[in-house]
């Protein structure tokens, strides 16, 4: 069709046509066209790998510790070795993993080396804190970035010792965001990283950072499926630095004991537990109870059948939180939020679907203590 105006000198009904599908294609996209923004944001601020190590390099440590099991003859050797970064002067962060074993340990730098005071841990997201009490070098300030900012497909880089071979860094890209790792109880509730830049053991502890040098996640594990090929895992800054904070300040982190691990309820689910589409509850379907918890002590029950689906294992034949507190738990989002508003010391509500029956039933919080089973070794 040829152009038309409307009076003299009008808006053509082609212009109108572009500006009236412009103007909806904001409305209906307007969360992708924030997405490539923050693509545009994120490329203008990139510098160059080299730039980075150099910048960074400064800021991360080599973390060494030596340990000795005194109850074994054989394989008595309890040592560890991996990365820190020091998120300021005399002030390392690192994997739990990394100095669980360790009696004595030692932190090198480019400005020496130096022993290591423990000054709490968190084993559950794998976390712990050193002091250098004669630290006197220098360091650059440590620039973190944001979880909520980063885009599957950006720019990202490993920074840490892998095989003690010396500083190195290894290039790639955000592969994945919101990865659940099943480590613990605890660990479905933490979101977790994903990248291809290379892993190996001895980048634990060491840093993610972003194409702007910023650290983004404490590198955490690789993942140990013989078909694998570069994956990664990194905890996100933001998880770990109020955590620091609290270790800090009273040597450890405490949190509330809810005891559940499972996923939530869906069609396949509730066709692997032969049940009616019609009857399928909605809600949190729980796996497993670790003993003494909260949920053990409300008379929860978990799974008791495994059922294999493609790589993973669900428990089925266990209840099924539908309500926290009066709130329905729908999504994922929703059973995040239950349980990031637990408090030490209250009593909660639950509504609770077993086997077509529904029930309440009231669990009373208290504070998780260290279990024997959070002290994992991945061997990084």
């Amino acid at each position: 069709m040829a152009d038309q105006n409307f009076g003299g000198g009008g808006m053509s009904i082609k212009l109108l046509c572009g500006v009236v599908f412009l103007s909806t294609l904001m409305l209906w996209l307007g969360d992708d066209v924030q997405a490539q923004t923050q693509k545009v944001e994120i490329a203008s601020c990139e510098i160059t790998p080299p730039e980075i190590y150099e910048r960074v390099g400064s800021n991360i440590v080599h973390v060494v510790s030596f340990g000795v099991d005194p109850y074994r003859v054989a394989g008595r050797d309890q040592s560890g070795s991996g990365s820190g970064i020091l998120i300021e002067p005399g002030l390392v962060l690192t994997n739990y993993h990394v100095v669980q074993h360790g009696r004595l340990m030692v932190v090198v730098s480019d400005e020496g080396s130096f022993e290591a005071e423990l000054i709490g841990t968190d084993p559950v997201f794998d976390i712990a804190l050193l002091a250098i009490p004669s630290w006197g070098g220098g360091n650059k300030d440590v620039v973190f970035g944001s979880y909520n900012d980063l885009v599957v497909g950006q720019k990202a880089y490993v920074l840490g010792y892998p095989l003690s071979i010396g500083l190195t860094l290894t290039a790639g890209i955000i592969s994945g965001l919101d990865r659940k790792l099943p480590l613990n109880t605890n660990s479905w509730t933490t979101r977790y990283i994903q990248t291809d830049a290379a892993v190996s053991p001895g980048n634990s502890g060491g840093a993610l950072l972003d194409a702007c040098g910023r650290v983004i996640g404490l590198v955490t594990l690789k993942s140990s499926h013989p078909d694998s090929e570069n994956i990664g895992y990194a905890l996100p800054i933001d998880s770990a630095l109020p955590l620091v904070e609290e270790i800090v300040e009273t040597g450890q982190v405490a949190r509330p004991w809810h005891g559940l691990y499972g996923q939530m309820m869906s069609p396949l689910i509730g066709r692997l537990m032969l049940l009616d589409e019609n009857a399928l509850p909605e809600g949190f379907l729980i796996e497993t109870i670790e003993p003494g918890s909260a949920a053990d002590k409300a008379g929860l029950q978990g799974g008791i059948i495994p059922v294999t689906w493609g790589n993973a294992e669900i428990l089925i034949g266990g209840d099924v939180i539908t309500e926290v507190n009066g709130e329905p738990i729908r999504d994922l989002g929703q059973a995040l939020e239950a349980v990031e508003s637990l408090k030490i010391g209250e009593a909660v509500r639950l509504r609770v679907w077993r086997e077509g029956n529904v029930f309440e039933v009231t669990a009373e919080i208290n504070e998780r203590p260290s279990l024997e089973r959070d002290l994992w070794a991945p061997g990084k």
